[in-house]
């Protein structure tokens, strides 16, 4: 855990033991234990079509000419029939002679052009010209059966988290919501219209009012009603999932981890290896074994013009990748492209919260304004901390990688931004891609880039990475200024054991992929030929380690508490953790 983590604990531990005294406890235990009863899911079968690649060699060409085998005329002899071998007389080389035609060869007259005549033939069907090797997209089905959890997911956890923030916030304008029998059907029609939309956090926060509704209406202490409150609540999700169908309340809640794959793709003319390279990733991330259903999200954006985005469902999964083999690499003459645009697309499709997403473009954004950078950044909060990521082939001239758009929402939606060199390297990221959708957490991160000294520039960079038993898969991605290929860029485990398998180099980063790595002090050594660097250390588990916090802010007219995400200086308020 970070030391800023560590500070915010201990402050808002300390925020917790003056100021607890205000806040409704049991109000949310209550809906905690409403939530957790469907903690486990529902078992369910599923048919899953999923892509492969196969290699197909295009037809022969049947124009081409073929080097037939010239026979060799006999020679003529005399006595002998006129050819070597033949039977009986004859005249022989002289008699044939007279049978010959005599041909004089006439000039052609002045201003002729001889032409000759040329039959088109259409080649047939499937002739190509290139003579490469193509790959041909095929599908399979295949069942995947997804079984009732024995624990809560992360993403449930998330979820739940979420739903009590707004009974919170529900309780601070009590006297704006009414109870009435109508005003909770007219929720649940909400909340299912909403989880149709695929607007799940406006639906959970629906969900929290509707629970803060059922426990204000039962709010004496008695033991049986606080039965009948339990009851009412329980009647409440059950309508719900029923209501939904099984499958769509789990995705709802979050049961299995559901996660979105989201490519935003620039799909101007120089991108053609670069789609048939995301092509291939996507491909890699679907048949990828992993318990969590993933949906999937393509957004193609060019100039002037973006779109259309699609959207598949967990079982969709060959669909997605035959939506990105539809793309076509044209247009684009200027450099800049709509990339803004296209990521805001795909936000707005409905992610699952906690999402990642990919950018793949090999140029700058044009409509880079302030306002679409901050609306990106709000959206992908709003969504339940989108991760967007970056994967560049190219910038246009005079663009600066560190202070480029890309870089500010990469740094605030603790996404990368990966500076590439060809097609050919972006499909070394394919592990890296699909290794996060499981859920992954930074838990170290670092760079050289400010307050950098003239003498700490002759001397290699050395940082301690410190893993505990909780963690189950780490990634390390290392970006520098100077291509090197991986060159004197090293990391020892905690027994001084230097690491190689799992090592990605390319030539201004390099991935190394860890599975179960060795509890203690990890050190990550970068030789200051690298020049300015950066790097991210990100792990999963299945531990619920993880934590969320909020702030209530008191206000006086109304007397009441308000929560808040960013408290305002200076002002008194209260913080509230909640364990994940």
């Amino acid at each position: 855990m970070h030391l800023l983590q560590i500070s915010m604990v201990l402050g808002l531990a300390i925020c917790l033991v003056h100021n607890v005294h205000s806040m409704d406890f049991d109000l949310m235990n209550f809906a905690r234990d409403t939530v957790m009863e469907y903690s486990s899911g529902t078992e369910r079968t599923v048919n899953i079509l999923q892509p492969q690649l196969k290699v197909v060699n295009p037809p022969v060409n049947p124009y081409k000419r073929r080097n037939k085998k010239k026979s060799r005329r006999r020679r003529p002899v005399d006595g002998h029939g006129g050819v070597v071998g033949a039977g009986g007389g004859g005249g022989g080389f002289l008699s044939m002679r007279k049978h010959r035609r005599k041909f004089r060869f006439k000039r052609p007259p002045s201003g002729y052009t001889h032409r000759r005549k040329f039959r088109f033939r259409r080649p047939p069907s499937g002739y190509r010209r290139n003579r490469k090797p193509q790959t041909k997209l095929t599908f399979i089905t295949r069942t995947k059966t997804y079984r009732r959890r024995s624990k809560p997911s992360n993403k449930f956890l998330e979820a739940m988290a979420t739903i009590e923030r707004a009974v919170a916030e529900a309780e601070v304008a009590r006297s704006r919501i009414r109870y009435s029998d109508q005003k909770l059907q007219d929720m649940k029609k909400t909340i299912k219209l909403a989880v149709q939309k695929r607007m799940f956090q406006f639906a959970r926060h629906r969900l929290g009012q509707a629970l803060f509704l059922i426990k204000n209406h039962n709010s004496t202490p008695t033991s049986r009603s606080r039965r009948s409150t339990q009851n009412q609540a329980s009647v409440f999700m059950d309508d719900l999932k029923q209501t939904m169908g099984p499958a769509q309340f789990d995705k709802f809640m979050a049961v299995m981890g559901d996660v979105t794959l989201m490519f935003a793709i620039d799909t101007t003319g120089s991108m053609a290896d670069e789609i048939d390279t995301a092509k291939r990733i996507a491909v890699d991330v679907i048949n990828y074994q992993r318990e969590n259903p993933v949906s999937y999200i393509l957004s193609p954006f060019n100039d002037p013009t973006t779109g259309p985005v699609t959207f598949r469902e967990t079982t969709e999964g060959a669909l997605f990748v035959d939506a990105i083999n539809k793309l076509k690499a044209t247009g684009g003459g200027d450099c800049p492209e709509l990339t803004m645009k296209g990521i805001l697309d795909a936000l707005y499709e409905g992610p699952d919260p906690g999402s990642p997403m990919y950018v793949f473009t090999d140029a700058s954004a044009k409509d880079a304004t302030p306002e679409n950078i901050n609306e990106v950044k709000i959206m992908a909060k709003f969504l339940g901390k989108v991760v967007i990521n970056f994967f560049t082939t190219a910038l246009c001239r005079g663009s600066s990688v560190t202070d480029s758009p890309f870089m500010q929402i990469a740094e605030a939606t603790s996404g990368q931004m990966l500076s590439l060199t060809s097609a050919t390297e972006l499909q070394n990221l394919n592990g890296f891609t699909g290794s996060v959708l499981g859920g992954s957490t930074i838990i170290n991160s670092g760079c050289n880039i400010f307050n950098r000294k003239k003498r700490a520039a002759l001397t290699a960079s050395r940082y301690s990475i410190k893993i505990d038993d909780s963690i189950g898969n780490m990634s390390i991605c290392v970006t520098t200024d100077r291509p090197n290929q991986g060159a004197a860029i090293s990391l020892t485990d905690s027994q001084g054991v230097t690491i190689t398998s799992g090592k990605v180099s390319m030539s201004k980063v390099s991935i190394y992929e860890i599975a179960s790595p060795r509890v203690g002090t990890w050190t990550l050594v970068i030789p200051p030929s690298a020049g300015m660097h950066n790097y991210f250390v990100k792990s999963n588990s299945d531990q619920n380690i993880d934590f969320d916090y909020y702030f209530l802010m008191l206000i006086k007219k109304p007397a009441s508490e308000v929560p808040v995400t960013d408290p305002l200086i200076g002002r008194l308020c209260e913080g509230i953790i909640q364990t994940l």
